[in-house]
C-alpha cells in the first residue's frame, strides 16, 4: 500500500519469476512510468527508474519499496536567473538560491523588489530570460507539464465558494483531483484527514462565509486556502502573503501549520510582510531582495539574517527588535542618510560567506537527475462525466443554499404570469384571419411578451455565473479542471430552472388569458428554447465580462435589440431587406415566429392565405426552421464561450 493521493487504489501489480521482473499498469488515472515513458506492461531491472503517478518506487536490494515518505523530497534550484522587460528594464538580476526539503523559507523585499516576478519564476507560470530552475535536478519549464503535480500554489486572496462548507469546498476538490477509482469512502477519509491535520475538525461543517454571510474567521480560511493546494499533497509548496491581513494569533496558527507541513518534508517557499518575532522564529531561511530585483541575502532567518545586516549597515541594532523588521529597515530605510544602493547590497552578498554556503556549495552538490515522465501533469483524475456530476453536485448545493435568490428567480415568471392574465384575462380572437386586429387583441402581445421573458430569465440568471468565480475557476483550471464539464455543469443546471420558471409562465398565462390548450406543450419547449438561447449568450458575456456590473450592464443592450426587430413593434412582413436580414440573427424573431405560428394554426385551422401578411412572418408550414434556428444560435454561443473559458488568461 503506498497511501498517496497520487497513487490509484489498484494501480500497478509487480511479479517476479526468478531474476525476471515485470511490471503491469491497472488501468490507473494517473500513469505508471518507467525511464520517463509511461507504459502499460515492461520489464523491470534494478537500474530502472519505476514511478507510480509522481511516487518513485525503489528497486534495489532485490526487493521493491516506496519511500517511507511518500510525497517524496523536492530541493529547488534557481541558478542565476533573469527577468529583462522589453523595455530593457532589468525586474530580477541574476538571483542563485538552493533550498533543500523540509526547509520554509519566507521571500520578503520592499516594493519593486522582483518578489512576484521570482515566485512566477519559481512556479513555473513565467521563464526567465537568462537561468533556469531545477526541481531535483530537472529544468522546471522544459518539464512543467510532468512537474506540476510536484507544485502546489495558494494566492494571497481566499479563492473559494464562500457559500459552502469547509468539508464541501474540500470534498468537492478532492474528488476532483484525486484519482478515479477511489472509492467514495476513501476520498472522504482523505478530506477528514486533511482537515484534521489542518486543525478545522471543529468548524467542518461550517460555511466558509464572507462579506454578506457570517462564516469562519480569516485565519480559518487562510488554512482551508493552503488545504486546498494540500489535497494531492505536493512537495513544493509556494504561498503568495498567507498572513496577509491576519491578526497576530491567526499569523501564529498560519505558520505553525506550515512549519509542521515543512517538518513533514516540504518545501516551502512563501512571501510574507515583516512578521512578528514569533512567527519570523518559525523560518529557516530567509530569502531577501532589494529593490530591481538583486539578491540582498539567503541564508538563516535567526539570527543569521540579523547579525549579517548588522555587519554591514550603519543603521543601529537596538536589542530586542524583531530582526525581520531590522533587516528591512537596512534594506529600505526611511532615513536616506542609512540608504545603500541595491547594487552594493548584491556584491557584499556575492562576496559573504553565506554565499558560498548557501547558494554555492549547495549548488556543487549536484544529485543524480531524476528522469521526469514527461506526459504526467494536471490532467482530469475522473471521466468528463465523472466530472460534470461532481460540478453539478456542487453548484446544486450552492444554489439551494441561497434560497432568497432562488425564491426571486422563480417569482419573477408568477408576477409576468400574473399581470398578463389580469391585463388579457379569456381574450378572444375574431372568427376570421382577416379580422384580426393585432394592435387590440391580447393574444399577439402575449405571445410576445411571454417570449421576451424567456429569453430575459435565461440571461439574466447566468450573466454573472461566470465572471463572479473567475478566481475559483483558473484555480480549479490549473488543478485539471476539465473545462467542457465545468460549462456543462452550469448550463445543465440553469436550463432545469429555466425550464420551471417557463413552464410556470406557460401555466399561467395560458389559463388566464384562454390560449389553446392543445400548443402549451409545443410552446412551452419553445420557450425553453428560447431560455436556452438566453442562457447561452449570457454564459458567453459572463465570460467575456471582466466584471460582474460589465456582464450584467450587458443584458438590456443584448435584449433592447430583439425586443426592437422581434416583428412585434413593426411587422416582420413590413421590415426593409436589411433590417429582416438583422432580425434574422436574433433568436427572439424566431421564437415570437413559431409560437404565433402555433397559436394562430390552432385557432384558424392551417391558417387563411391572408394570416401571413397579418402576423408578418412567412409561413413555415411547422416551427422546425424556428426550432433548429434556436438550436444552432445556443450551440454557436456555448462553443465561444467554451473557447473562451479555455483561452482565458491567468
Amino acid at each position: 500500500v503506498i497511501d498517496s493521493p497520487q497513487v490509484s487504489w489498484n494501480h500497478a501489480r509487480i511479479t517476479a519469476k526468478g531474476k525476471q521482473w515485470t511490471v503491469v499498469d491497472l488501468n490507473s488515472s494517473n500513469g505508471t512510468f518507467l525511464n520517463g515513458s509511461r507504459i502499460k506492461r515492461a520489464a523491470l531491472h534494478a537500474e530502472d527508474q519505476l514511478f507510480l503517478g509522481g511516487i518513485a518506487v525503489n528497486l534495489a536490494d532485490g526487493r521493491v519499496a516506496a519511500p517511507q515518505k511518500y510525497q517524496g523530497e523536492v530541493r529547488i534550484d534557481a541558478i542565476e536567473l533573469t527577468r529583462d522587460l522589453d523595455s530593457g528594464k532589468t525586474i530580477l538580476d541574476s538571483v542563485g538560491i538552493s533550498i533543500y526539503p523540509g526547509e520554509l523559507v519566507a521571500l520578503m523585499g520592499p516594493s519593486g523588489a522582483g518578489k512576484t516576478t521570482l515566485l512566477e519564476i519559481l512556479t513555473g507560470q513565467r521563464r526567465p530570460s537568462r537561468g533556469q530552475v531545477l526541481v531535483n535536478g530537472a529544468d522546471l519549464h522544459d518539464n512543467r507539464a510532468a512537474l506540476n503535480d510536484r507544485i502546489g500554489y495558494v494566492p494571497q486572496e481566499d479563492v473559494m465558494h464562500r457559500d459552502l462548507t469547509v468539508f464541501q469546498v474540500l470534498y468537492h476538490a478532492a474528488v476532483m483531483q484525486l484519482p478515479a477509482d477511489l472509492p467514495k469512502q476513501a476520498v472522504v477519509d482523505h478530506v477528514e484527514r486533511l482537515i484534521t491535520r489542518m486543525g478545522l475538525a471543529h468548524i467542518c461543517n461550517s460555511l466558509i462565509g464572507g462579506e454578506a454571510v457570517r462564516g469562519i474567521s480569516g485565519g480559518q480560511r487562510k488554512r482551508v486556502n493552503i488545504a486546498l493546494e494540500l489535497i494531492t499533497e505536493p512537495p513544493l509548496l509556494f504561498l503568495d502573503e498567507p498572513t496577509s491581513g491576519l491578526d497576530s494569533t491567526s499569523t501564529m496558527e498560519v505558520m505553525n501549520v506550515l512549519r509542521s507541513l515543512a517538518d513533514s518534508g516540504k518545501t516551502i517557499i512563501t512571501t510574507i510582510h515583516q512578521p512578528r518575532v514569533e512567527a519570523f522564529a518559525k523560518v529557516d531561511k530567509l530569502l531577501l531582495l532589494a529593490k530591481g530585483g538583486k539578491l540582498a541575502y539567503f541564508g538563516p532567518a535567526v539570527p543569521g539574517a540579523g547579525e549579517y545586516f548588522s555587519k554591514l549597515s550603519t543603521l543601529p541594532r537596538s536589542d530586542g527588535i524583531n530582526p525581520a523588521d531590522y533587516v528591512m529597515d537596512a534594506l529600505d530605510p526611511l532615513d536616506d542618510s542609512y540608504r545603500r544602493d541595491p547594487r552594493t547590497w548584491q556584491l557584499d552578498y556575492r562576496n559573504s560567506p553565506e554565499y558560498q554556503d548557501y547558494v554555492v556549495k549547495r549548488q556543487g552538490q549536484t544529485d543524480e537527475v531524476v528522469i521526469v515522465p514527461p506526459t504526467l501533469g494536471r490532467k482530469p483524475r475522473r471521466s468528463a462525466r465523472a466530472q460534470f456530476y461532481n460540478l453539478l453536485g456542487r453548484y446544486l448545493e450552492r444554489k439551494l443554499r441561497d434560497r432568497t435568490s432562488l425564491g426571486i428567480q422563480l417569482f419573477q415568471p408568477v408576477l409576468v404570469g400574473v399581470l398578463l392574465g389580469w391585463l388579457f384575462f379569456e381574450v378572444e380572437l375574431p372568427v376570421s384571419g382577416l379580422e384580426l386586429g393585432l394592435a387590440s387583441n391580447g393574444v399577439h402581445p402575449t405571445l410576445f411578451l411571454v417570449a421576451a421573458t424567456a429569453f430575459w430569465l435565461g440571461c439574466s440568471n447566468v450573466a454573472r455565473e461566470l465572471v463572479s468565480e473567475r478566481p475559483i475557476f483558473l484555480r480549479e483550471r490549473r488543478s485539471g479542471l476539465p473545462v467542457p464539464s465545468y460549462l456543462a455543469s452550469t448550463f445543465v443546471l440553469q436550463l432545469t430552472l429555466a425550464a420551471i420558471q417557463t413552464l410556470l409562465l406557460i401555466g399561467l398565462v395560458w389559463v388566464t388569458v384562454g390560449l389553446q390548450g392543445e400548443t402549451a406543450l409545443a410552446s412551452w419547449g419553445i420557450l425553453l428554447l428560447t431560455a436556452a438561447s438566453g442562457i447561452a449568450l449570457g454564459l458567453l458575456v459572463s465570460a467575456l465580462a471582466e466584471t460582474e456590473v460589465t456582464a450584467i450592464s450587458w443584458v438590456p443592450l443584448l435584449l433592447l435589440p430583439q425586443l426592437i426587430f422581434a416583428g412585434y413593434l413593426k411587422l416582420f412582413g413590413d421590415m426593409e431587406k436589411l433590417e429582416q436580414s438583422l432580425a434574422n440573427l436574433l433568436p427572439l424573431r424566431w421564437s415570437f415566429d413559431s409560437l404565433a405560428w402555433l397559436e394562430y394554426d390552432a385557432v384558424y385551422g392551417g391558417g387563411a392565405p391572408s394570416l401571413e401578411n397579418v402576423i408578418g412572418f412567412p409561413d413555415h408550414e411547422t416551427s422546425m426552421v424556428g426550432v433548429a434556428v434556436l438550436l444552432l444560435w445556443t450551440v454557436a454561443c456555448l462553443l465561444f464561450c467554451l473557447f473562451r473559458l479555455n483561452t482565458q488568461p491567468e
